[in-house]
């Protein structure tokens, strides 16, 4: 008995020993977000401490006891739930640490990896890249096209290989595809990167990779706003929505503490800007930036709207499947039903109801990319975007379940980057929670938000460096100017904001679409920087038809028309050039296409419910897209449409 009794006697002391060293460890670490509440850890530490003194006391005196052996098992007991309680919390210490580090930390030195590919080429091994042409791009900021390609020259030792340059990618790939060079240098993940990049993603497959390397550099864009007091100064946040190769989503926040106030400001994805980082600063879509570097797009924006730009949040796109599915859904409010392109293990698209409804995480993403199934295309998919973001916020602050905290977390971790830093963050906590306990606010009141974005113009520009005519987004100069006054105001340190009161809304409320810029400014925006590069139209050698030779000597004679066959035609048909017609009435679209004799066919509808008081518009249908380029009358142009119909689900003809 007495050896039973030891036994129970040792497992106990280990037990409690290993128990008050996991408190305290957890207590230790946990005391670095001591600035959230005081108090409550003030508590927690008492609580800590008491509970180890009694675990101690507990111990010493009921392994004295050798008669009460049922007590030293049910103490054992009590003892292993406690381990396992520690051990647990232990682990989500671990968790919510390591996923913060990786959020916050921004690495010295970053290993770049990427390959030397060939398109059609005979060449299969390194040796074969003697004596032949490399394609490099010009900034030495894009490391692995430039510096880390070089220095592979160089360990290889590479004779007499010739180097063209070349300002972008997406020109370095096109040199390629058109045998300017040989071989090129693209970064490990290429086919993922450029896949969503339409003027090279057509010859992915066929690019072969013929040498891997890597080297480890500096990095030399780290920076931030570490010496911000984010509680007291107005400070900016760049959000990006990055999907491997572009950004999908701009947009530039402000946040007024003292205010408790936030813009959102969106930009579009295919504005047409100068991009810092390309010689002379030449322009592009700003999209485009970030297949350089996060600095670059970062650089962009602040030359663009002429604001400084304190922090960014950069978000892995697909991450969001993961970010939504560990809040198991958020709450959205769709314009329009549609399908979305979106992959899953199911195969398929997902669908996406009108109205309001709760959307998992694929459904989330499909509903923050889509932009072909609403009247106003691009604009609504940013304010889409924005939606999308506030319900995120809403129902993060109102997740009190630890395991969805645990998953939100590990999700952000593995999928969201920023460079403010872990004490910045815990302020802005500690913030929120003193406003909280000193308002009657609730978590989802604590900032209020407003709305804008940067509008212009969608044009159609040949771009020689591609070969084709390319869709581009020209901001107007206005809506910048406005945009930056819109940012400014929240910016001001006085506590005093200009920001009219209609236009704000608050996390918990429905969402609004923001209404502070202007749709359209009386600017001249079709200004084309490649014009008269254009290459000369060809006439189809279908619609060219021979010519009766004319009888030099009957000049005079009467041509009898049923002696003129049909293959004596003088008529020569010539290419009609169609522009985007996007948000445009449809009437106006079919009205052009049948008085140049262009076939259409109409390859989507989506109907819309018209709401109380759109009655008007009932009946009526827009252009949401349409085939753009030059046609014939043997082509077919394809049209995607919006039809607005009653209440009552009555289709009205067009």
């Amino acid at each position: 008995m007495n050896n039973k009794n030891n036994k129970y006697t040792w497992l106990n002391t280990t037990l409690t020993t290993i128990v008050s060293i996991f408190i305290m460890y957890i207590v230790f670490n946990i005391n670095k977000y001591s600035k959230l509440s005081k108090g409550l850890f003030l508590i927690i530490n008492a609580v800590a401490l008491a509970t180890i003194l009694i675990l101690v006391l507990s111990t010493i005196k009921i392994n004295h006891n050798n008669k009460k052996r049922k007590l030293k098992i049910a103490y054992t007991s009590i003892l292993s739930l406690l381990l396992i309680f520690t051990s647990y919390g232990i682990y989500v210490l671990n968790v919510v640490d390591t996923n913060l580090k990786e959020i916050t930390t921004e690495d010295k030195f970053i290993n770049y990896k990427a390959d030397f590919v060939v398109y059609e080429s005979e060449i299969s091994e390194v040796s074969d890249l003697n004596n032949k042409t490399l394609g490099l791009i010009e900034s030495t900021n894009i490391v692995e096209a430039n510096v880390l390609a070089l220095d592979e020259i160089k360990k290889l030792k590479l004779e007499d290989v010739e180097i063209v340059y070349y300002p972008t990618y997406t020109s370095l790939i096109n040199g390629l595809v058109r045998d300017e060079v040989d071989f090129i240098p693209l970064p490990r993940n290429y086919k993922s990167s450029f896949d969503s990049v339409e003027e090279v993603k057509m010859y992915l497959d066929d690019l072969e990779s013929v040498h891997l390397f890597s080297g480890k550099y500096k990095n030399d864009f780290v920076f931030g706003g570490n010496d911000i007091e984010v509680t007291k100064t107005p400070f900016t946040v760049l959000l990006l929505g990055y999907d491997g190769g572009r950004t999908d989503t701009i947009m530039l926040a402000s946040v007024n503490p003292a205010a408790m106030q936030v813009t959102l400001t969106s930009i579009a994805r295919d504005s047409f800007v100068p991009i810092a980082c390309y010689p002379n600063q030449a322009s592009d879509k700003i999209n485009h930036a970030r297949m350089i570097s996060r600095q670059c797009t970062i650089n962009t924006v602040e030359n663009m709207v002429g604001i400084p730009i304190d922090f960014f949040v950069e978000m892995n796109f697909m991450g969001m499947v993961e970010l939504v599915d560990a809040l198991g859904t958020v709450t959205v409010d769709s314009p329009a039903s549609f399908y979305g392109n979106i992959e899953t293990e199911e195969g398929g698209g997902v669908f996406i109801p009108e109205g309001i409804s709760d959307l998992d995480g694929n459904q989330a993403l499909a509903f923050a990319r889509e932009r072909k199934s609403f009247l106003n295309g691009d604009f609504q998919r940013q304010q889409n975007q924005q939606q999308l973001i506030k319900s995120i916020l809403n129902k993060v602050v109102e997740t009190r379940d630890v395991n969805k905290v645990v998953n939100l977390i590990k999700a952000t971790g593995r999928n969201v980057e920023t460079n403010i830093s872990l004490n910045q963050l815990i302020d802005l906590m500690d913030m929120g929670i003193k406003k909280m306990e000193s308002t009657y606010l609730n978590s989802s009141e604590i900032f209020t938000l407003y709305g804008s974005r940067i509008t212009g113009a969608s044009q159609m520009w040949y771009t020689p460096e591609y070969g084709i005519e390319i869709y581009y987004y020209v901001p107007y100069e206005g809506s910048i100017q406005d945009a930056q006054e819109f940012i400014n105001m929240n910016l001001r340190k006085d506590k005093i904001t200009d920001i009219p009161l209609g236009f704000n809304y608050k996390i918990s409320e429905d969402y609004k679409p923001p209404v502070f810029d202007q749709e359209i400014y009386d600017e001249d925006v079709n200004k084309n920087p490649y014009e008269g590069l254009e290459p000369p139209k060809e006439v189809e050698e279908d619609n060219l038809e021979e010519v009766p030779e004319i009888n030099p000597e009957g000049e005079n004679e009467e041509v009898n028309e049923d002696d003129q066959t049909e293959g004596e035609s003088e008529v020569v048909v010539e290419k009609v050039s169609l522009r985007s017609y996007s948000n445009e009435r449809l009437d106006n679209l079919v009205a052009f296409l049948e008085s140049n004799n262009l076939k259409y066919e109409i390859v989507s509808i989506v109907e819309k419910v018209v709401k109380a008081d759109e009655e008007n518009l009932i009946g009526l249908s827009f252009v949401v897209d349409n085939s753009v380029g030059d046609f014939t009358s043997k082509d077919l142009i394809e049209i995607s449409i919006v039809k607005y119909v009653s209440d009552n689900s009555e289709k009205a003809d067009n």
